[in-house]
């Protein structure tokens, strides 16, 4: 069963939620890529230009209503990243994917600090996000840390 997949691109905490032009999402743009070649439905949100609050982000989600979030991380966009999976949870209650330099080596962290995150995407996320799109349990995915009975995996 093909997925609807959304990327949620969060902005620099320093420039809240003003515009992050001078970032680029370049590993989320190939995982898209490869996720409409296996006929996923993709889709982007860039909450510095797209989304500047919260609540226009619930209002989106709620109209896309994704399967998966991926919310592709880094050191400065951590605390919105957490704000974000929050608003995922509460609007859609779709499954938080985090990927990017603080899932895949901060792992554990980010799992005890955001409890709204599901899955960090430990390394590249091309082979382990187009596994979970297609179903596959987190546990059968090699690259993956997720919760399990309240503990990391």
């Amino acid at each position: 069963m093909k997925k609807k997949i959304v990327f949620i691109i969060p902005p620099i905490e320093e420039k809240l939620w003003t515009f992050s032009t001078d970032l680029q999402y370049l590993g989320a743009a190939s995982i898209a890529a490869l996720l409409l070649r296996d006929g996923h439905e993709v889709s982007v949100i860039d909450c510095a230009v797209d989304c500047r609050a919260v609540g226009k982000l619930n209002k989106r989600l709620l109209g896309l209503k994704p399967d998966i979030a991926a919310v592709p991380a880094i050191y400065g966009t951590l605390g919105n990243s957490y704000k974000i999976a929050r608003a995922v949870k509460e609007s859609s209650g779709s499954l938080v994917v985090f990927g990017g330099l603080p899932a895949t080596f901060s792992a554990e962290r980010v799992l005890s600090e955001c409890p709204h995150a599901d899955i960090c995407v430990i390394n590249e996320g091309e082979i382990s996000m187009g596994a979970l799109a297609d179903g596959r349990p987190p546990a059968e995915i090699s690259g993956l840390a997720f919760r399990r009975d309240g503990e990391v995996f």
